[in-house]
């Protein structure tokens, strides 16, 4: 007697438990078999610092590294680091509402849908084209000095938006921000117009620097 299956779909968890690093390609970094993720797996995320353990980092290079679901699930603390490389998810990625995914804006990021209801953070410092995870967002921050992101469309974030530091140029596309805006950087601004579209308020504009 014998069997065969194929589309079968496994779920590893982030445990960061090997006592070794952080990094995402450490075997033991994952729960049973202790082996990262492969193409077709749904990977999920959740907050491990209450244990001790540390948050991934995706440390490369390792080329596009390619997954089916991946879930940052919704707890203060939950985070993970791409760290400049490209990951590619078959299906969502799934940002809870109290996770950060975080990007330096070169990578390549490629999904079929993105519900970003948490933060993405971008902290690369080179200057790039274009947002790598898109052009929706709940909570969208900039953050390191060194770095200029240079929009390539229209921006629709539905929360707070943050430069913390760095340049954020519109380039004449329009944008919409729902919640607080905090400029600790520079925002270009080009021929745009910025729209704030929150239904409930109070909601602080801050131009800063």
């Amino acid at each position: 007697f014998a069997f065969s299956y194929s589309g079968f779909t496994a779920t590893r968890t982030w445990t960061g438990s090997s006592g070794v690093d952080a990094n995402w390609s450490t075997p033991n970094n994952w729960d049973f078999p202790g082996t990262p993720p492969v193409a077709g797996d749904d990977v999920i995320i959740p907050d491990v610092t209450g244990g001790g353990w540390p948050q991934p980092v995706i440390a490369g290079p390792l080329g596009a590294i390619s997954f089916n679901l991946l879930t940052l699930e919704n707890t203060a603390g939950c985070t993970l680091d791409l760290s400049g490389e490209d990951i590619s998810v078959t299906n969502a990625i799934n940002i809870g509402a109290n996770a950060v995914l975080y990007l330096e804006g070169g990578e390549t990021v490629t999904y079929g849908s993105l519900i970003p209801d948490g933060t993405v953070e971008y902290n690369g410092g080179g200057a790039y084209a274009g947002l790598a995870a898109g052009n929706t967002y709940t909570h969208l921050i900039f953050n390191n000095g060194a770095g200029t992101w240079t929009r390539n469309a229209v921006l629709d974030v539905n929360g707070d938006l943050s430069i913390t530091s760095g340049t954020l140029d519109a380039a004449g596309f329009n944008m919409s921000v729902a919640g607080n805006w905090t400029n600790g950087g520079s925002f270009v601004s080009g021929a745009n117009t910025v729209t704030f579209d929150a239904t409930a308020g109070p909601v602080t504009v801050n131009t800063g620097g």
